[in-house]
């Protein structure tokens, strides 16, 4: 007998995806702020540091799933595991700077270590975008910022400079200072 009848199997609809998008986004928020709490409390940094690689990149690839609504094309897995290779330097010196206000005696807040935490989730923004892109040639990219007083520098500039060729744009949440937080969008139109 088969454990997975691959047939049955059917891609996720655009509302599923969406979904799926904000209860990954809400349980990433949810287990960062468990670890702060841990590390905070007097969990070793090595464990803490372990834990946030698993799952940043947990998160990353499950947001791609779920943009792509399926397995998420070999290319968007490549791009999705060099990209959390660059997080994982930024999250080495993090460690570092919460190993050393603990030996210090200073140690980060709770609340900061949760905040910079937030921040490693825009690998999970990212990677959902990149699973979401269609395949095709001839499609131009328009990076929608939401317009409101909240809306990073970064977000902003990348709406003005478009439109983008669908081989090189940028990704909602990669650039975006708010990081995880980021509630901008892209849209595909053919050219």
């Amino acid at each position: 007998s088969r454990l997975l009848n691959v047939p049955l199997l059917r891609p996720l609809t655009t509302p599923m995806r969406n979904k799926a998008k904000n209860l990954l986004s809400i349980q990433y928020e949810s287990n960062t702020r468990i670890l702060a709490a841990d590390v905070s409390a007097g969990q070793t940094v090595d464990s803490w540091y372990a834990s946030m690689r698993e799952i940043i990149g947990s998160y990353a690839r499950q947001m791609a799933t779920a943009g792509a609504g399926a397995i998420p094309r070999p290319t968007v897995r490549e791009a999705i595991d060099s990209i959390l290779t660059g997080q994982w330097r930024y999250l080495d010196r993090f460690a570092d700077v919460l190993d050393a206000g603990r030996r210090a005696g200073n140690m980060i807040s709770e609340t900061a270590i949760a905040a910079r935490s937030m921040l490693y989730g825009s690998t999970g923004i990212g990677a959902w975008w990149r699973g979401s892109e269609p395949v095709r040639s001839g499609v131009v990219v328009y990076y929608i910022a939401q317009d409101s007083g909240n809306t990073c520098g970064n977000c902003s500039a990348a709406a003005r400079n478009g439109p983008y060729d669908a081989s090189l744009h940028p990704y909602p949440g990669e650039l975006c200072l708010g990081g995880s937080r980021c509630r901008c969008q892209l849209r595909y139109e053919h050219n």
